[in-house]
């Protein structure tokens, strides 16, 4: 009696967390684990897309009492967040996942603060935001994020300090 227990709480604990596409929230973004010292931006929920306007990626993220980097944007993690305006990239990163923002057609503004570009798709934010958003850059990258894979889409390249 008592494995058929056991096992029934753990079939319960297993089912519970395939419902749930993140291990933490943090400041408003949800998160996975990678690994004891990275996590990666991901989804609330497949049918839940973000409901936010900004998006500031920290370089780190804590959570309980442990420092994680955050080092990657993962699958669909803002996909058909519609209201979603600016997103700030850290240093930290080094990988976004190709459907990161498919269908974030209202993005203005993307601060990177990464020296070199960070490899990404072509086809990684949609052609209107390629056109009307401006991408701000480190003072003395633009002309290399002029020749990268994907920023280059951007018409409208910025340094900031």
């Amino acid at each position: 009696m008592k494995t058929k227990k056991l096992f029934v709480a753990i079939m319960l604990l297993i089912c519970a967390s395939q419902l749930r596409a993140y291990d933490f929230e943090y400041g408003g973004l949800y998160y996975n684990i990678i690994n004891e010292n990275e996590v990666e931006v991901t989804y609330k929920d497949k049918d839940e897309p973000y409901n936010i306007n900004t998006a500031v990626i920290p370089e780190t993220v804590t959570h309980n009492g442990k420092i994680y980097s955050v080092t990657r944007i993962g699958d669909y993690a803002f996909y058909g967040c519609s209201s979603l305006a600016s997103v700030t990239i850290p240093q930290s990163l080094s990988k976004i996942s190709s459907g990161a923002f498919g269908g974030c057609s209202s993005i203005n503004s993307v601060i990177v603060r990464q020296n070199r570009p960070l490899e990404i798709s072509a086809d990684l934010f949609k052609e209107t935001v390629y056109q009307n958003a401006t991408l701000y850059v480190p003072t003395g990258r633009a002309k290399y994020y002029k020749d990268a894979v994907g920023w280059a889409k951007f018409a409208n390249i910025q340094e900031m300090e």
